[in-house]
């Protein structure tokens, strides 16, 4: 298994979704698998090109041709792995808490018996998910490239004519760009 392979992440999002304590009925590493490339398209589609990788079919199914098996084009960061884990979490939980009862009432001839969840309780969760994906999203865009970039014409132009045009600049290339803190170059 590479690093590129999604199956790396199998154990990071397990922990994710199970928690410390893995449940009595834990999930497969096929399904997590899945899970992974789920959250990974989704986090592909919500940043556009400014998430940097892309998911790529290494192997698909001989009958369907449907893909089975995932890796991504560069291996992960910590904060990559972190925006995967918390979106593949919120995905599942999502879809679980979704059709989830919040409150039963059960009779029959001998007695009652009734047992509630607090729908705040499973709100709050969602939203404490969203929340982890979206600072580990601020994290990843702080540590690398801002996802709103600037780019200059002038600085990449012919230095001769930049010293034509610009005469009073002493290196010969950008004029005030070479003293504006937005070009990068103080």
């Amino acid at each position: 298994m590479t690093q590129t392979d999604i199956r790396v992440l199998v154990p990071r999002v397990r922990r994710a979704v199970e928690g410390p304590v893995p449940l009595p009925d834990a999930l497969s590493d096929d399904v997590l698998k899945d899970m992974v490339a789920d959250a990974l398209a989704d986090v592909i589609l919500y940043t556009g090109s400014a998430f940097g990788k892309t998911l790529d079919v290494t192997a698909t199914d001989d009958v369907t041709n449907a893909p089975v098996e995932y890796a991504t084009s560069d291996a992960l960061s910590l904060e990559e792995a972190s925006v995967i884990a918390a979106q593949a979490a919120l995905n599942f939980y999502f879809f679980k808490l979704a059709g989830q009862k919040t409150m039963e009432r059960i009779s029959d001839e001998a007695g009652a018996w009734e047992w509630q969840t607090s729908a705040q309780l499973l709100r709050d969760m969602l939203k404490g998910l969203q929340t982890a994906r979206d600072k580990a999203l601020e994290a990843l865009q702080a540590s690398d490239a801002p996802l709103d970039t600037y780019a200059s014409f002038l600085m990449v132009r012919d230095a001769e004519v930049a010293r034509c045009i610009e005469p009073w600049t002493a290196a010969g290339v950008g004029g005030l760009e070479m003293t504006d803190f937005r070009f990068g170059v103080c």
